[in-house]
């Protein structure tokens, strides 16, 4: 398995052992050195300074599932780098089309079905930019294109997964709501029924039971399960379970339960639902 800080780190006995596999991957920059309003800050001049996370750190990573040498990560403060040795040396890069520098890399994904091919989710909400940025490469990082599509403006992403039937279905996890497509990224489709308009901040797909699994970012916790039914319909219906910190107190941030509660699924369709094969394909478009 492999863990990420400013370097990836991989452990072949569970976790009970490290060993670095890279140096420094970030910029090495950190951000108590950087200029902000003119001059550089005292250390202790942000208030939840230990509530942030360590500028110059990697933020993603992804091993292909086809290749097991090769492997990619993002980092907080504008790059991405991959290896093809299985870490013995690095190809690293600043640049991403359309994309401004010092970019956040939210995710990055090497392809389930072609070991040529990766994503990336990046965004620069904290220069005022929420446009979507979701790219894909087919070189292995060397040349990347834009499948954002018709995504709306201001719509951070923070996630995608792929489908592991069919390569073209693709979902992402933006900042008001889930969007699919099942033509690499040439039309969106938002989720509807009772899918929430809330950020979801991750997505993961079951393969056993084919469900679509998302968590979200709001008050405490929240999780919706699409169950997918491939190659007769893309959604039949969410179970939303809501949670809450084990910490909160009446009062606090949060005054909801710190257990979660969720209805037993249900066994008819509850929301619109798509087909997945493009032949069958039939979409009202607005």
């Amino acid at each position: 398995m492999y863990f990420a800080s400013q370097r990836v780190w991989r452990s072949e006995d569970r976790g009970n052992s490290w060993k670095p596999v890279s140096g420094d991957l970030s910029r090495k920059n950190g951000s108590a050195a950087a200029s902000l309003m003119g001059r550089v800050w005292s250390i202790d001049a942000v208030w939840d300074l230990y509530a942030m996370s360590v500028y110059g750190s990697i933020t993603s990573i992804s091993e292909s599932p086809l290749d097991e040498k090769l492997f990619y990560v993002g980092t907080d403060d504008g790059l991405y780098q991959v290896t093809e040795d299985g870490g013995q040396t690095w190809r690293r890069s600043e640049r991403l089309p359309g994309v401004p520098e010092y970019f956040f890399v939210n995710d990055i994904k090497a392809d389930l079905h072609d070991a040529n091919t990766v994503y990336i989710c990046v965004d620069n909400h904290k220069a005022g930019d929420f446009k979507p940025y979701v790219l894909r490469s087919k070189d292995r990082g060397l040349t990347w294109v834009s499948i954002a599509g018709d995504l709306p403006e201001r719509h951070i992403v923070w996630r995608l997964v792929q489908d592991h039937v069919n390569p073209n279905l693709l979902f992402v996890g933006t900042e008001f709501g889930v969007f699919f497509t099942i033509n690499g990224g040439e039309k969106w489709i938002k989720l509807t029924g009772d899918v929430p308009t809330i950020p979801f901040r991750d997505l993961a797909i079951q393969k056993r039971e084919n469900d679509l699994v998302g968590a979200t970012f709001g008050a405490g916790s929240t999780s919706s399960t699409i169950t997918r039914r491939c190659g007769r319909s893309l959604m039949r219906c969410w179970i939303r379970r809501r949670s809450c910190s084990p910490c909160a107190r009446p009062g606090g941030m949060c005054s909801g339960r710190p257990w979660a509660l969720a209805p037993r699924p249900c066994k008819g369709r509850t929301s619109s639902s798509h087909p997945i094969r493009p032949s069958e394909l039939r979409l009202p478009i607005t």
